[in-house]
């Protein structure tokens, strides 16, 4: 199974934080579930979804998953580049994301180099 790699901390970051202030405990499954679709994606970070299909997989409610994703693009954790009455398009900001996986690779060289 394919994985990435989340700072243990990522939830007391303050921009989420926030967007669990205004949307409630549903931003602490919605984002590292929108890191993993935009690993999944590989796409630079973009994310393309449907409200319905996300709150299948995670189980929450359609408006809970849009509250979610308005509160973190509220919040300047994402952006949303298309939106509609069904679905999104949502963006982690580039710079963040190209270190977060350089971040991962250098990480994973590490682990690699001492396993050997």
């Amino acid at each position: 199974m394919p994985w990435y790699r989340l700072d243990i901390h990522w939830y007391l970051e303050e921009k989420v934080q926030e967007a669990a202030e205004a949307a409630g405990g549903v931003v602490f499954s919605v984002f590292p579930v929108l890191i993993a679709k935009a690993k999944a994606q590989a796409n630079g970070g973009r994310v393309e979804f449907t409200y319905r299909l996300f709150a299948t997989e995670i189980f929450f409610t359609e408006a809970e998953i849009e509250a979610a994703v308005e509160a973190l693009v509220s919040a300047r954790v994402l952006t949303r580049p298309q939106a509609s009455a069904k679905g999104a398009t949502v963006a982690f900001d580039k710079r963040t994301w190209r270190r977060w996986q350089e971040s991962a690779r250098k990480a994973a060289g590490r682990e690699e180099a001492q396993a050997a």
